[in-house]
């Protein structure tokens, strides 16, 4: 699954139930300017998967994305990577 965040950054990870929420992933910008980041991430496509970016420190959710709140009242990003 290809994963963009397109809010720009210095530094862009990212995180999720695939990672056991460790900001382990690093994404590449695909731009001069750094506002497109990007990362390829190989997932069970059976299953939806929560996730967020880690952009300078802080964790965001994409405002592109679809978002769902965990038991802890979190709000993460989903996807359903069959779709």
């Amino acid at each position: 699954h290809e994963f963009i965040w397109k809010y720009g950054g210095k530094e862009v990870l990212l995180a999720g139930a695939f990672t056991d929420w460790k900001p382990t992933i690093h994404m590449v910008p695909s731009d001069a300017n750094r506002e497109y980041w990007r990362a390829l991430v190989e997932l069970d496509p059976s299953q939806p998967w929560e996730f967020k970016f880690v952009v300078d420190g802080i964790w965001r959710c994409s405002l592109d994305l679809p978002t769902i709140s965990d038991p802890s009242n979190n709000t993460n990003n989903i996807i359903h990577p069959d779709n």
